[in-house]
C-alpha cells in the first residue's frame, strides 16, 4: 500500500509547500520506505518517511512552492527500497506517483526496471495510456501531469482509493474592493486527510467525492484554476488471482480458487499451508487470500486461512 497527497491551484490563504508538508505526514501512514514530492517543475524525494524530506536541506532549497504538488508515500511491496524506486518518477515531461501493485512482466520493457511503478510510467509517456492501460493488470491508482499538455490526469481501478476535494475563496482587494474567486482542488487517498487538512488550514470544503472506477480525469489550469476538460472510460485488463500486501495491512475475502505450480506443472493436494497457523487445507476454499513472498532469495507462494483472517481482522485499502 502507497498513498497520494497532492494540490492544484492557489489559495489565498494558504501556502501549498505548507500545506503539502502536512498532507505527507497525514499520508504516511499508508507508507515509510518512501516519500516523494513534484513542485515547479523538480522531483524531489528519499529513502524512509515523511521527515527524511520535510526536515532536510532539500526541502528548504529544492522543494518550491508552487499551484501544482503531487506528493507521495510508499509502502514497497516490489522492489528494495530506494531513492530511484520512491515515487514520483519522471519520464521526458511524464511525471507520475502510484498507488498499487502491476504484474511488471505484462508491460513493455519489463526488464528494464526494477518496480513496477517506474516500468508503469516508462510505458505511459513512451505509448501513451491508451496503450499502456492494455498490459496493466494488478491494482493501481495514478496521478500523472505532462508539462508539455499542461495536463494533470488521475486513473484507479476498484482495487485502490482516490478522493478529490474541490475548495475555493473569494479575496477582496483592499483597494477596490473587488472581490475574486479563487479554486484549487487536493487530493488525497483516504478522506479523512482531506477533513484534518480543511480543519488545520481552515478553508472550506465545497464538495468531496471519489473518482469513478477506471475513469480518466483530465484537468488544467484555466487563468490559475482547476478545470476538468474531460472525463473518459478507460479500462485496463482484469485483475490476475494474486495480492501483494505489504508489512502494513493484510487483505479481506479476496480469491476462492489458487492453484500452485512447481516447474511449470500444477501441484494438487495440501499445498495451503497458513502462514500464521501452519494448518494446511485441500480445498482452497479454506483459505482467505494468497499472496507472493521472498524466501531465501526465491518467491513462494503464501496463504491466509479463513479462521486467521478472522481472528486478526485484517484490513485492505
Amino acid at each position: 500500500m502507497c498513498g497520494h497527497v497532492g494540490v492544484y491551484g492557489k489559495l489565498p490563504s494558504t501556502d501549498n509547500k505548507k500545506l503539502m508538508a502536512f498532507m505527507l505526514l497525514l499520508d504516511s501512514t499508508r507508507g515509510t520506505d518512501g516519500t516523494g514530492i513534484y513542485s515547479l517543475g523538480e522531483v524531489n524525494k528519499v529513502v524512509g518517511n515523511v521527515y527524511n524530506l520535510i526536515e532536510s536541506r532539500q526541502w528548504e532549497k529544492d522543494v518550491h512552492e508552487s499551484n501544482l504538488m503531487i506528493g507521495h508515500n510508499r509502502a514497497s511491496s516490489v522492489g528494495k527500497n530506494s531513492t530511484r524506486n520512491s515515487h514520483p518518477f519522471r519520464f521526458g515531461k511524464i511525471i507520475g506517483a502510484h498507488n498499487g501493485t502491476l504484474q511488471k512482466y505484462l508491460l513493455k520493457d519489463s526488464n528494464d526496471f526494477d518496480v513496477d511503478s517506474e516500468c508503469l510510467y516508462h510505458n505511459i509517456e513512451k505509448y501513451g495510456i491508451k496503450e499502456t492501460a492494455k498490459n496493466m493488470s494488478g491494482s493501481w491508482s495514478l496521478v500523472w501531469y505532462n508539462e508539455d499538455e499542461q495536463v494533470l490526469r488521475f486513473l484507479r481501478n476498484k482495487e485502490r482509493p482516490m478522493w478529490i476535494a474541490h475548495i475555493s475563496e473569494t479575496k477582496e482587494n483592499a483597494t477596490t474592493k473587488v472581490k475574486t474567486i479563487h479554486k484549487a482542488i487536493l487530493w488525497a487517498s483516504e478522506y479523512w486527510m482531506l477533513e484534518a487538512a480543511e480543519n488545520k488550514y481552515k478553508f472550506v470544503i465545497d464538495e468531496v467525492y471519489s473518482t469513478e472506477e477506471d475513469m480518466l480525469y483530465e484537468w488544467m489550469l484555466d487563468k490559475g484554476e482547476p478545470l476538468l476538460m474531460n472525463k473518459e472510460k478507460l479500462i485496463g485488463r482484469l485483475p490476475l488471482q494474486t495480492y501483494y500486501p505489504t508489512a502494513y495491512y493484510g487483505g479481506k475475502k479476496r480469491y476462492k480458487q489458487y492453484k500452485s505450480y512447481r516447474n511449470g506443472k500444477e501441484v494438487k493436494g495440501p499445498v495451503y499451508k497458513c502462514e500464521f497457523c501452519f494448518e494446511e487445507y485441500d480445498d482452497p476454499n479454506e483459505i482467505e487470500y494468497g499472496y507472493n513472498v521472498m524466501k531465501n532469495g526465491k518467491q513462494e507462494r503464501a496463504y491466509l486461512c479463513k479462521n486467521c483472517a478472522h481472528d486478526y481482522n485484517y484490513m485492505m485499502y
